[in-house]
């Protein structure tokens, strides 16, 4: 059975990273803008070092603002590092603060804090926070904007929720605002709807708009980003996705392996985007009776998830994995591992994940 991802499917959003510290400090100005270069060559961990002296200095300093747009890379850096709990701890110092990084505003930093919620799997926390940004948005362009991530925001926790009809409507209030805006950011939010809506009518059986949707946003992607982006990876991804829903296996491993190329080849290979592409890859290879590949690459994908906590990933990765032990007749393992599955579906409260593993465990019956 093929198990979809809801939210890291989803297109890339971009990160705050800020080099700008107001005042003389100049070495804590200099920390932060050899931490922005070395964050944007992927080289993680020296970034961090780079921001913590950074931080340092500031603090000393007693500046606010020099602190806080410490504390705003800090937090994207984990963020992309998949760091989540010191993603959620550095945006919650951010939250309420009136002193912030040029660029940023107060529900800038409520978006990206509800970005990581649900990467947790808190999805309650997640939806009020962007309720809370739907309701501070402004009737401006800049501010419509803000209005239509949100709901796409808000249409992609329905979705995991179960509530596939709402999260049509909120996706369509989205796709409205988006009509009147013009400009690279209204565009890429579009891009983003049509993929997610893909989703979603993969979802809802609906695998004709699926593909219609996923091509469309295809498009839309290579012509914002080009082709080696991981933008149009993750494109890529939904449409192996969709197209192995359809039972064409082959066009789905060849749609799949090339987002990994790409992820590769721009260094974007981070753990959700392996994890992502590990799953979809391994139940094509379920499909096609590849048992040894797919349970390999599905072992990988449950120990990355439980190394970096990633709950919704983890009880994908473990179904999959279930139903590859139960198409090899390994029937104690695959009962132990849906088991595992549905314990923590049900603990994080996702409708969708707790559907997807009784619907695995259902086939899983039938075919025993």
């Amino acid at each position: 059975m093929k198990i979809f991802f809801p939210m890291i499917l989803s297109l890339v959003s971009s990160l705050a990273i800020d080099a700008n510290c107001s005042g003389d400090t100049d070495k804590c100005t200099a920390h932060l803008e050899q931490g922005v270069d070395l964050f944007q060559r992927h080289e993680f961990a020296a970034a961090e070092k780079e921001f913590q002296v950074a931080l340092s200095v500031a603090q000393s300093e007693k500046n606010q603002l020099e602190i806080n747009s410490c504390f705003n890379n800090l937090a994207a850096l984990a963020m992309a590092s998949g760091n989540l709990p010191d993603a959620e701890k550095y945006y919650l110092k951010l939250v309420g603060e009136k002193v912030l990084p040029a660029g940023v505003s107060a529900v800038d930093i409520k978006l990206l804090l509800a970005n990581v919620y649900v990467r947790e799997g808190k999805e309650e926390q997640a939806e009020s926070v962007n309720r809370q940004v739907l309701a501070q948005a402004t009737d401006t362009p800049r501010g419509k904007l803000i209005t239509a991530r949100a709901c796409i925001n808000i249409a992609a926790i329905l979705r995991n929720k179960g509530k596939l009809a709402d999260s049509l409507q909120m996706y369509k209030k989205a796709t409205d605002i988006l009509s009147a805006c013009s400009g690279p950011t209204a565009e890429a939010l579009t891009a983003r709807t049509l993929n997610d809506v893909s989703l979603l009518c993969l979802d809802m059986g609906d695998l004709k708009s699926a593909e219609e949707g996923v091509r469309a946003a295809l498009e839309r992607t290579k012509k914002i980003y080009g082709t080696a982006h991981p933008n149009t990876a993750s494109t890529l991804g939904n449409l192996g996705s969709v197209l192995h829903a359809q039972g064409d296996n082959a066009g789905a491993e060849k749609s799949i392996k090339e987002a990994m190329d790409i992820y590769v080849q721009t260094r974007t290979d981070t753990e959700p985007h392996r994890l992502t592409t590990w799953n979809s890859l391994g139940c094509v290879y379920l499909d096609e009776g590849k048992f040894v590949d797919a349970e390999k690459l599905l072992k990988d994908a449950v120990a990355l998830s439980r190394r970096h906590e990633f709950s919704s990933f983890l009880v994908q990765s473990l179904t999959n994995l279930a139903s590859v032990y139960a198409a090899q007749g390994k029937h104690v393992l695959a009962a132990q591992t849906f088991d595992e599955a549905m314990q923590l579906a049900v603990k994080s409260k996702s409708t969708l994940d707790v559907n997807r593993v009784k619907a695995a465990k259902e086939k899983y019956s039938r075919a025993k």
